[in-house]
């Protein structure tokens, strides 16, 4: 698989002349190819990349509809902070306290927003980009046509790729984790609202993130 730059998902061009972006008639890009495509840049995607790089040969394309790795940590208040010690969080690989601005904060106790963000971004820029066998595509969403085709978009330039997955599409946004504010712009977008109270499913997903010992918010 060939592997450009390392932002190598956002493409520049114009996008106001695209019909209707995942049409069986919508003219495409060459198609990409890996082993997996892995859906969503948090902690689960990492990990399970992470590992395929040390156990497999596998080429891996990591798609998020955020402009930054990390996931759900991109949305974080800034004062929030791993409810767990830092050496039980991240990737097999590297530790959380690699990415620490001093040496107050280490596996102790747990990392701040800040300092989770960079972690994953030095461990997408240090680890995963320079095998050659990942490939990140930012700011696009994930798709499957209704011919089963799997096709990656860019919410930038409209643009859509197909991607042949050799052996299987793993969707890691299953536990995800949502930043109640985030939710709350969203609602807001489509009606107004004075008070915000979860609902079924916000109160699902925390659960499975407790479960899971992922930080929930």
């Amino acid at each position: 698989m060939a592997v450009g730059p390392p932002y190598d998902g956002i493409e520049v061009g114009p996008s106001s002349r695209l019909p209707s972006l995942f049409q069986t008639t919508v003219p495409l890009v060459r198609p990409l190819i890996a082993d997996y495509l892995v859906v969503g840049g948090g902690a689960t995607a990492l990990n399970f990349v992470d590992v395929l790089l040390d156990e497999t040969a596998a080429e891996s394309i990591i798609v998020d509809r955020r402009e930054r790795i990390g996931g759900h940590w991109n949305d974080a208040y800034p004062f929030v902070r791993l409810h767990q010690p830092s050496a039980r969080y991240g990737v097999p690989t590297r530790a959380i306290r690699n990415a620490e601005d001093d040496a107050v904060a280490t596996d102790a106790r747990g990392a701040s927003a800040h300092v989770v963000r960079t972690y994953f971004e030095q461990l997408l820029r240090e680890r995963l980009l320079p095998s050659r066998r990942v490939s990140w595509r930012p700011s696009s969403e994930y798709r499957r046509r209704d011919d089963g085709a799997h096709v990656i978009r860019s919410l930038l330039t409209g643009k859509a790729r197909t991607v042949t997955a050799r052996r299987r599409v793993v969707d890691a946004t299953l536990t995800q984790t949502e930043i109640p504010a985030a939710i709350r712009r969203r609602i807001g977008s489509r009606r107004k609202c004075r008070s915000f109270r979860p609902t079924r499913s916000m109160r699902s997903q925390t659960m499975t993130a407790l479960l899971l010992n992922v930080p929930s918010w």
